[in-house]
């Protein structure tokens, strides 16, 4: 298959890289690094990237910049931060925790959250790329209370 995966170069985009890079043929993008470039809140560039990948079996979005902080102390342009690029800009998603390889950044934010290392995210992206059900959202390292 080939794969089109936006956000290549972060700590998800690595690790789902690494797990189906073997298998498949990827093509990584990036704003600012990999095969190709893309800005995911600008339509315009989308188009662009599209235009240049050509036809493709899989697209897989890792990507979107969103502010980290109480949410009491947000500034209008860092809340449509995540508006404009984590949510608008993300094409299909897998939403994990937060990740072991995160934690020194982000465990403020997510207190009582289990971590997930980013190599259980991959295979979330790979099931919903190689699985029977295909584009679904999957959650990785959640559980449900008995």
């Amino acid at each position: 298959m080939k794969i089109i995966l936006v956000g290549a170069g972060g700590t998800i985009g690595r690790a789902v890289a690494a797990e189906l890079q073997d298998r498949h043929e990827l093509v990584r993008v990036g704003r600012s690094s990999g095969d190709l470039h893309v800005d995911i809140a600008d339509p315009a560039s989308i188009e662009a990237l599209f235009a240049q990948t050509g036809p493709f079996d899989a697209l897989v979005c890792t990507a979107g910049n969103v502010h980290f902080g109480p949410f009491e102390t947000f500034t209008q342009a860092q809340f449509e931060l995540g508006l404009r690029d984590k949510l608008m800009g993300r094409l299909n998603l897998v939403s994990p925790t937060v990740l072991v390889e995160s934690l020194s950044s982000y465990s403020a934010f997510f207190p009582g959250t289990k971590a997930v290392p980013a190599s259980e995210v991959a295979l979330g992206y790979a099931k919903s790329v190689e699985g029977a059900q295909t584009g679904r959202i999957y959650r990785i390292g959640w559980s449900r209370p008995d």
